[in-house]
């Protein structure tokens, strides 16, 4: 009978994360890699030049690389749309000017007047708009864009091919027969994206990692933003990896597994350059990840309710159309087109709520 050991069930001891970090290889997430869109000069200045610290240990999984690029443009144009925002809610506020002063003979005199004003505020506006905007060096395009030349410098020779097809189909199978039913991390809590590659896209790079680390014998270190419970667990007010991630690590590849956030990433880089991080990067990154978590709460709640009613069944529930159907008096095929509109509809208030 073989025997029972510890370490089969047990996670190993937490590591000395400053020591783990300067000998592991480390691996971005694609919130990470898209994070530095999203800071000031300042703190972007900080990420990137920590991005640019570690390059001889970093490794880019392929899937890492294909979120990316499928998503930094987005990213890269947010300052922009600002920009392109406030001018069009300052046009909307001309309009229903006008249409508040109405019309006709009535206090004609009043409303040329008032007219002429909230047209000299609204020029005047868009004129100090456009000069900022004109003025801002953080602004970047698609032909200046200097955070993916810097990203992409960085992983210079070190990113992953693509896997086999055949090994994709796999591990989407693998992800979606095995792994959802069972609660497996990490990518579970994916199951409500649309696509099944796109579900699997957490378990993809997971797989990626385990087996670079098999294959070359790495400690990994993995940094990502995401802060989901297929990821993470809190024990005792101390969030940590799951516990599950450190096993099968260990069991896959026989070697040990870390994760941390951007923020320690920051600071763990800046350190081993001997050097003291500025907290207020770190703050500022910090506060980004929690404003974003709240834009996703107040993007649910701006949905209309019976959206609000089919994405809780399905996402929170976890219940499929043909379950949901009976209890809303619907076909699963009117579920499943709803689900449908109910996503879009969140991906739009998102980014309506999403800080630029």
């Amino acid at each position: 009978m073989p025997c029972v050991r510890r370490d089969d069930f047990i996670p190993p001891a937490p590591v000395d994360e400053d020591a783990f970090f300067r000998s592991a290889a480390v691996v971005l997430d694609t919130n990470v890699l898209l994070a530095p869109y999203k800071l000031s000069a300042t703190a972007r200045e900080d990420a990137l030049r920590a991005i640019e610290s570690t390059a001889p240990r970093l490794w880019l999984p392929h899937h890492v690389g294909v979120e990316f690029y499928r998503n930094h443009a987005v990213h890269r144009d947010m300052r922009a749309m600002a920009y392109q925002n406030v001018v069009k809610e300052v046009a909307q506020f001309e309009r229903l000017a006008a249409q508040r002063l109405g019309k006709g003979k009535t206090h004609e005199d009043l409303r040329k007047d008032v007219a002429r004003v909230v047209r000299e505020a609204v020029a005047g506006i868009r004129s100090s708009i456009q000069a900022l905007r004109e003025a801002d060096t953080m602004l970047t395009g698609p032909d200046d864009d200097s955070v993916l030349d810097r990203i992409e410098a960085a992983f210079e020779g070190r990113a992953a091919a693509a896997p086999d097809p055949a090994v994709l189909r796999g591990r989407v199978e693998e992800f979606e027969t095995w792994r959802v039913p069972g609660r497996i991390p990490p990518g579970f809590e994916d199951r409500g994206k649309e696509g099944t590659v796109r579900k699997a896209g957490d378990y993809l790079i997971w797989a990626e990692i385990l087996q670079h680390a098999a294959e070359v014998g790495d400690d990994i270190v993995f940094v990502t933003e995401d802060g989901k419970e297929d990821w993470w667990e809190t024990t005792d007010g101390v969030r940590r990896p799951h516990r599950a991630l450190i096993l099968e690590f260990q069991r896959a590849t026989g070697r040990a597994y870390h994760q941390i956030g951007l923020d320690d990433f920051v600071r763990l880089a800046v350190e081993a350059a001997g050097q003291e991080a500025a907290e207020d990067t770190l703050d500022e990154i910090v506060a980004v990840r929690e404003e974003e978590r709240r834009a996703v709460s107040r993007a649910y709640l701006t949905l209309d309710e019976s959206f609000r009613e089919l994405l809780w069944y399905s996402l929170v529930d976890e219940l499929r159309p043909a379950q949901i159907a009976p209890v809303l008096g619907l076909t699963p095929n009117q579920v499943s087109a709803g689900l449908h509109r109910a996503k879009s509809a969140l991906r739009e208030a998102y980014a309506r709520e999403a800080p630029a």
